[in-house]
């Protein structure tokens, strides 16, 4: 039985460390998060200011939102207010995009 608990759990901890997952409430929806990600389009609404934490709830609590990219201050387009963060809500799951200084997240 040693034996193969010695082989199960370094096995799990390549399984969980391969993945990001997040729970965007306590027992809320499955949402997987994308580092250095934007998913262009499908927007809800216009961005809003939002800590990246408010924004996945804001989509975990919206049903008609399937997506969403929270993007850091200084990085959004010229026309939009860059002194802070805007979460963008998404109807859809665009097509992902690298671009740091921006973290996507899908629901599962």
């Amino acid at each position: 039985m040693k034996k193969l608990a010695l082989v199960i759990l370094p096995a799990l901890g390549v399984i969980v460390s391969s993945a990001t997952l997040a729970y965007a409430r306590v027992y809320g929806p499955v949402i997987r998060v994308e580092y250095g990600t934007t998913r262009i389009g499908s927007d809800i609404r216009p961005g809003f200011p939002a800590s990246f934490s408010s924004c996945m709830d804001n989509c975990a609590n919206d049903p008609q939102c399937r997506a969403f990219t929270w993007v850091t201050a200084n990085n959004q387009a010229p026309n939009y207010d860059n002194k802070q963060p805007l979460c963008w809500l998404k109807n859809s799951v665009p097509g992902k995009r690298r671009d740091r200084g921006m973290i996507s997240g899908v629901k599962l």
